[in-house]
């Protein structure tokens, strides 16, 4: 990442940050080179605040970063919090989170978060629910049927933390222990976690190989999306429990902008879940077998 944006030191921020990879200029432009024009579009856009009321519930959709404030948005949102019985967050959203760090305005999940603190109020944070360790969140790739091995997607989550990494030479050892640390509970075995350790080392060896990196791009990209569906699917699935246990309840949902629409849908169908992007399964799988073979073939694993 280009924005000296502090190295990730546990899971949470980890999963913090591989969305953050979003905004990094060479992740935008690799987008629009491999036909993704719309969505990097959309990633950079100002916008207010995305509110789409389902019967006496609202789901709010914000971009994680807020770059300015709308008082009609401000407004709107002050009333949807103030009349709701139960809040339901992405994530946590109070500092140090990695988006509430960097965000030159308060967002709108952390004063709901504040909100349901101070006023009492039922909070649910999804991704404390789910869990942000590798064996939680690699468990939907399996649940869903994705064909990713855990090999396949601690190499790919590795590269990721190495690159955040780097930008912060003083904390780089003490990360890269403890993510390896992370895999060997993760895997289970000596040997794949060695092999892992090795494969993502070879990032910090001599000069970067640009097919290598470029495959790399790749993989990040497809992860990205992979994960983005992984969690929204079973954020589905916790919000229309919570739903059937209180149908009563009042249920304010801040989510991320681009899961906002999915996760409204379910108040009209509470089985849908997001279809899996087959073509992001297909570049990860081709992705991950190209950077193995060209490691192979340098004899550098």
């Amino acid at each position: 990442m280009s924005d000296g944006t502090a190295a990730p030191e546990n899971s949470s921020e980890t999963v913090g940050g591989l969305a953050l990879l979003w905004s990094d200029p060479e992740t935008l432009q690799s987008l629009r080179e491999d036909g993704y024009t719309a969505e990097a579009d959309k990633i950079i856009e100002s916008g207010k605040a995305e509110f789409i009321p389902v019967g006496n519930d609202c789901v709010v959709g914000e971009k994680h970063i807020k770059y300015s404030n709308d008082s009609e948005s401000d407004k709107k949102f002050q009333e949807i919090l103030s009349g709701c019985d139960t809040v339901i967050l992405e994530h946590d959203a109070l500092p140090p989170n990695p988006y509430s760090s960097v965000s030159p305005e308060t967002r709108f999940m952390q004063i709901a978060q504040e909100h349901a603190l101070q006023n009492g109020k039922e909070l649910m944070v999804l991704d404390s629910l789910i869990g942000e360790d590798l064996q939680s969140r690699w468990q939907f790739y399996e649940k869903d049927g994705l064909p990713i091995s855990k090999v396949e997607y601690a190499y790919a989550l590795g590269i990721f933390q190495l690159r955040q990494a780097l930008t912060n030479p003083t904390t780089f050892p003490r990360v890269l222990n403890a993510y390896i640390n992370q895999i060997h509970i993760f895997l289970g075995n000596e040997t794949e976690t060695k092999a892992v350790q090795v494969k993502l080392m070879s990032e910090l060896e001599g000069k970067v190989d640009p097919i290598l990196f470029s495959h790399q791009q790749q993989l990040l990209l497809s992860l990205v999306f992979l994960d983005a569906t992984a969690r929204e699917r079973e954020y589905q699935r916790l919000i229309t429990k919570a739903k059937k246990e209180k149908p009563d309840r009042k249920l304010c949902v801040i989510v991320g902008q681009s899961h906002a629409e999915p996760v409204a849908k379910i108040f009209s169908e509470p089985d849908y879940l997001t279809p899996i992007d087959q073509g992001s399964v297909i570049n990860f799988k081709t992705s991950i077998a190209r950077i193995f073979s060209t490691l192979d073939s340098t004899k550098r694993i």
